[in-house]
């Protein structure tokens, strides 16, 4: 499709000419991705992404995962401050989620490279935090204790804008447990949940301790 490689080589100029951006899943692609996930996918320009709402296409558009554009954003190994903020601006659903029910700050807290500022205007812009993923029962704050860049800041961030600081997953294991068995963590954190009255005696399934993962 020419489209596609117009995105691909950044060509404004090919795009201006068409009337309309078809909304409709690629051909031969199994995950069903609209033109707007695949110019998220190869990092497309703010003015190309701009071009291809203003040529009409789906910002709501999921895949057969129910992923969005807005997902696909916050999961990038590179995530854009700048093409997260645009989306919202031009009305994607800040809430939308997958079919495991994970929005786009799941992601974004679980992605290692996402900033901070990304976080911050997720929360800011209403997105749901205390949203739990299926079966492992997990919210934004569970995944950012594990995430091996785990930011102090973005801990803090959470807490104060109201998520459930003793909110368990599906192993009964709270973020103090998952905290104390990631070895990037540090003690700033650790003080900080228990400050914010973390549940320190809480048990997993298996009857451990936040004391025994730091073992």
């Amino acid at each position: 499709m020419k489209i596609l490689k117009a995105i691909e080589e950044n060509n404004i100029k090919y795009l201006n000419k068409i009337e309309k951006i078809p909304n409709k899943p690629l051909k031969k692609d199994k995950d069903k991705k609209s033109i707007l996930h695949f110019a998220i996918e190869k990092q497309a320009s703010q003015e190309m992404i701009h071009l291809l709402i203003e040529k009409g296409i789906d910002i709501n558009s999921k895949t057969n995962l129910n992923q969005t554009a807005l997902h696909f954003a916050c999961e990038h190994q590179n995530p854009s401050f700048e093409t997260i903020k645009l989306l919202i601006e031009k009305g994607i659903d800040i809430n939308a989620k997958t079919d495991l029910n994970q929005t786009a700050l799941h992601f974004a807290c679980e992605n290692p490279n996402t900033s901070f500022e990304t976080i911050k205007l997720l929360i800011e812009k209403g997105i749901d935090i205390n949203s739990k993923i299926d079966h492992y029962e997990r919210n934004a704050l569970h995944f950012i204790c594990e995430n091996p860049n785990l930011s102090f800041e973005t801990i803090k961030l959470l807490i104060e804008k109201g998520i459930d600081i003793n909110s368990k997953t599906n192993l009964n294991q709270t973020t103090l447990d998952i905290l104390c068995e990631n070895p990037n963590s540090s003690f700033d954190i650790i003080k900080l949940l228990i400050e914010k009255g973390i549940d320190i005696n809480s048990k997993t399934k298996d009857k451990r301790t936040a004391f025994t993962f730091c073992l």
